[in-house]
């Protein structure tokens, strides 16, 4: 008998621990040289353009990432994170927390995460599907764009091409002192495009429910998508783990007895709207400079023009990066 989603999520106890961090999920090697994330990149541009995105280099994958951060914010759809009509989600957050204590859970490496218990919730549970396992979530979950090279990779390609890098001082700018603004904002669009699915799901399907693995609710720039406004209309579908801590980042040890909804935590006045308003969740991007935009336009057709001396059937022109939203116009189940 299939379980519910509350008993799915009754994990927080030393043997669900134990087997978290044991549990061996696979994931792409973190690159230790620019090479290595080259690579990287490069086999997320060939199952991008298997896929039907027009890239020809990794600068177009850039601005492919770029272009969908703008789309995202204007509320269109452009990263395929759709995980089906019948599929729960499962959203985390945050370090694991320890019912009996209300202290993070240890691991060999530091503190275990609520990623590892998604993962292995999601491993053990078919029908349950993570933001890393659709399409453009696991292509890019495998850029490893959070690895300690990966600035720097972005940088050099930054360092060849005028529009890009004003495109991504803008999130810098938006994030002062973030050295992974672009990819922090790379991750929030993508979440942001997943819970809108989700909830677009949890409309039609008034049977589907929705997972949450974390343990203390507050704002940061990862749990944006939690909070996502489409996901309060359906707040007795959407089960959390057991709370250890009430809102906030210094929040006092009070547990729930076990997994609970969010609309039970907003009737207990433990809910996502108890905190405070953020100051600057998803900040707002100023437009590129046009003349920047018209500076790489200018570069991009001296190259296609060289390319059409030395190569007379290449195609003059062609798109240096997608012109059109990719993927499905509106949520296909």
């Amino acid at each position: 008998m299939k379980r519910s989603l509350a008993e799915t999520l009754d994990v927080l106890d030393a043997e669900h621990f134990d087997r978290a961090r044991a549990a061996t999920v696979s994931r792409t090697p973190e690159p230790k040289t620019v090479a290595e994330s080259e690579a990287l990149f490069e086999q997320a541009r060939l199952e991008l353009v298997a896929r039907g995105v027009p890239l020809e280099s990794q600068h177009d994958l850039a601005h492919w990432l770029a272009d969908g951060i703008e789309a995202t914010r204007r509320g269109e759809r452009w990263f395929d994170v759709d995980a089906g009509p019948e599929a729960t989600r499962l959203f985390w957050a945050g370090p694991t927390l320890d019912p009996k204590t209300g202290d993070p859970v240890r691991s060999e490496d530091g503190e275990l995460s609520n990623m590892q218990l998604a993962e292995l919730i999601a491993v053990e549970n078919p029908d349950i599907v993570l933001l890393e396992s659709t399409t453009d979530g696991g292509t890019i979950e495998r850029m490893q764009l959070w690895s300690e090279v990966s600035p720097d990779h972005l940088q050099a390609l930054r360092s060849e091409d005028p529009e890009l890098d004003a495109k991504i001082r803008v999130m810098e700018e938006a994030r002062p002192g973030d050295g992974y603004a672009f990819q922090r904002e790379v991750w929030s669009c993508m979440s942001a495009q997943y819970a809108r699915d989700t909830a677009a799901a949890m409309e039609a399907n008034p049977a589907l429910e929705t997972g949450v693995v974390c343990q203390q609710p507050w704002r940061n720039t990862e749990y944006y998508a939690v909070e996502y406004p489409q996901l309060r209309a359906y707040g007795d579908r959407v089960w959390y783990t057991a709370q250890v801590r009430t809102p906030g980042e210094n929040g006092t040890f009070n547990p729930t007895p076990g997994p609970v909804t969010d609309r039970a935590l907003t009737a207990a006045g433990r809910g996502m709207d108890v905190l405070p308003p953020p100051k600057d969740p998803f900040p707002e991007l100023r437009p590129v400079d046009p003349e920047i935009a018209r500076l790489r336009g200018t570069l991009a057709a001296t190259a296609d023009a060289r390319a059409a001396v030395t190569m007379p059937s290449a195609a003059v022109g062609s798109p240096r990066r997608p012109t059109a939203t990719p993927g499905k116009s509106e949520l296909e189940r």
